[in-house]
């Protein structure tokens, strides 16, 4: 070939390129009010920098641009590479985002203020679970070769709320030490199917906590963070949404950012989404931090536009509790607890007599007619179309329930409880895998297994149950204390402090529970404290309790003490309440002229028991040891024993 007609055919193909890079095209905003003509200069995923007919450069937020010109960033102009095409259509059947996918910002400037703590008139109507029955099933989640030393983390299961999918995921990062490097960290994504039970797995190289499936099971919703052990792969915050299709398979549908970017957060990169929730197919709420704020948005997942916002105070809960059909939220707000209409954030009216301070769990019955909070003891319910509440009262540990949910319109089950809240008083105990699991569709489901997890549905309570304690709420033989009762209180000798004033205020209790004292009942409520076994505790500086030592640990023996609650019938003991101390806490001061030993010793005399008796809860209503009967949750189901 002529030299000279191959030089000018490469000047051509430079000169198109050329062209191509410098192709002057119609831009337009976000509003659709303004458009501009000019040529892309560059783009690195956030920032899109384009030049005027003028010459000027200008730079940007590619959210400042309409849909369609971020779609020409991310995915090309229609004439695009078919193998680069070709690999996104890859990377979306495998369940994993495209690397050009961009994220939307929340836009929160026009979203308006709620949470109204004016006196208002409280008017709803029931919002109950869409489905009443869903047959018990099992479901396995092989989430193939998972060494034991990856640091799996369980992430736990979803319902879609027409009972149609659920969603379970498994993230395992790479051993940071050791194990096999062919290992990447990814988080395995499951999505079964309810109706035939088959599950469909799909890797993600990103760390995704699940925040459940859509109500129409067509979405899931995940938020991004970085890897606890391996690579940190991406920013913390984001949240993915990802569509199912009809193999199960996911697809990415749509990245949120839910921080504000313009304003005092424009020099944070990343918002900490500490929750979120699905209300509706395509709105979400989310309740993040951005700097000092905490808020809570209701966010249209197809524009990004929030809703409404509100500044809630959870007093350290992270929880959202949404009714039953996704009506209604109640949420924590300063000292107030609101019922909120969800889809137009109006305050229906706030819980009186809720927990002020302190943590609290709240659960709707499935009918939608009543709300039960579980905090500082106490159990209270109220009436959610009316929101008048009925008497609280105590269960044991109901301040630490793991587990918190109704499993009939009269049960609840508190931590491994069954509670009926009619009789107010626990009735039956299920042991197992109690605590990972959650009621929906009429049956409760949990998590079962090491290797490969199994979903497990079971109808609790079951007839069995129902059946022993039906017409029961007068029989006086399913309690060994309740209201109406005779009751003695003794003191041991062992109480040498505070006698008069513990005596008063056990006295008091006991008739805040409509006992009757008397020295001749037979059944007694005996106070005593003892003196344990002399223990080793070993002080440090860098160990709790803390101590001082440089030089590192000091051996220090002490006394435990035992203070005891018990309720007896003869020689038998009907129930319980007993506390036994630890090593006292020293600092350096108080080490400063005297030995560490006699500190401790001190500290040890000087203890006062009647705080913890004084503090003391006791329910109206202690059950018959023999009256509560226990059942097994294992991978078979339900046992009883």
């Amino acid at each position: 070939m002529n030299r000279h007609l191959l030089f000018f055919l490469v000047t051509v193909v430079v000169c198109f390129s050329a062209a191509l890079a410098e192709e002057t095209r119609t831009w337009t905003d976000s509003s659709g009010s303004f458009t501009i003509e000019a040529s892309l200069v560059s783009f690195d995923g956030n920032t899109v920098k384009l030049k005027k007919e003028d010459g000027k450069i200008l730079s940007l937020n590619i959210d400042k641009l309409s849909d369609v010109d971020q779609r020409y960033l991310t995915e090309g102009p229609s004439s695009e590479n078919p193998f680069e095409a070709a690999e996104r259509a890859e990377a979306r059947a495998q369940g994993t985002p495209s690397p050009t996918s961009a994220a939307k910002t929340v836009n929160i400037k026009n979203a308006k203020e709620v949470g109204d703590y004016a006196e208002t008139s409280w008017s709803c109507q029931p919002d109950p679970s869409p489905l009443e029955n869903l047959p018990s099933k099992k479901f396995t989640f092989r989430a193939g070769n998972v060494p034991l030393h990856s640091h799996a983390k369980d992430s736990g299961f979803f319902f879609s709320r027409n009972g149609q999918k659920v969603l379970y995921v498994l993230q395992v990062p790479k051993p940071s030490i050791g194990g096999d490097e062919k290992e990447t960290d990814s988080t395995r994504i499951f999505i079964g199917d309810v109706a035939s039970g088959e599950t469909t797995m799909s890797k993600n190289p990103l760390c995704l906590t699940p925040y459940g499936l859509s109500p129409d099971g067509s979405k899931a919703m995940f938020v991004q963070s970085p890897w606890e052990f391996g690579i940190h792969n991406g920013k913390e915050g984001k949240i993915h949404i990802a569509k199912c299709n009809s193999n199960n398979k996911l697809e990415p549908f749509m990245i949120l950012n839910p921080i504000e970017n313009q304003g005092r957060f424009r020099n944070q990169e990343t918002a900490d989404v500490e929750t979120a929730a699905w209300v509706s197919n395509d709105q979400i709420l989310v309740l993040y931090k951005a700097g000092a704020d905490q808020l809570l948005v209701l966010v249209n997942i197809n524009t990004g536009q929030a809703l409404w916002r509100l500044k809630p105070d959870l007093g350290g809960s992270k929880n959202l509790t949404l009714s039953p059909g996704g009506k209604y939220l109640l949420v924590k707000a300063g000292r107030a607890t609101l019922l909120i209409e969800t889809a137009s954030g109006k305050t229906i009216g706030t819980l009186e007599g809720a927990s002020e301070f302190g943590i609290a769990k709240y659960s709707f019955s499935p009918d939608g007619r009543k709300i039960a909070s579980s905090g500082d003891e106490m159990i209270r319910i109220w009436d959610a179309t009316t929101g008048e509440p009925e008497e609280a009262f105590f269960i044991d540990g109901s301040s630490s329930f793991f587990t918190f949910d109704w499993v009939s319109n009269q049960h609840l089950l508190a931590g491994s409880k069954l509670i009926d809240t009619t009789l107010q008083a626990p009735i039956w105990e299920y042991l197992g895998f109690i605590n990972n699991g959650y009621y929906f569709g009429g049956q409760f489901w949990y998590l079962a297994g090491h290797e490969a997890k199994t979903l497990v549905g079971v109808k609790i309570p079951q007839k069995k149950v129902l059946d022993q304690f039906s017409g029961n709420q007068s029989n006086s033989n399913l309690f060994a204390v309740q209201p109406g009762m005779m009751v003695a209180l003794k003191m041991d000798t062992s109480i040498t402090r505070d006698q008069n004033e513990i005596k008063r205020a056990m006295e008091e209790k006991l008739r805040a529970n409509e006992l009757i004292l008397s020295n001749d009942a037979p059944v007694t409520f005996l106070l005593k404290v003892t003196q344990e076994g002399g223990k080793t505790v070993t002080y440090t500086t860098d160990r709790f309790p803390m101590m001082i030592n440089r030089g590192g640990g000091t051996d220090v023996k002490y006394r435990e003490d035992k203070y005891q609650l018990l309720v007896q019938q003869g020689s038998q003991t009907l129930w319980s309440r007993i506390y036994v101390t630890g090593p006292p806490d020293v600092s350096l001061d108080e080490i400063a002229n005297t030995s560490l030993q006699a500190v401790v010793d001190r500290k040890i005399q000087e203890r006062h028991y009647k705080d913890w008796f004084l503090n003391l809860k006791i329910p109206k209503k202690i059950p018959r040891t023999d009256k509560i009967g226990k059942s097994m949750l294992s991978e078979l189901g339900l046992r009883d024993n």
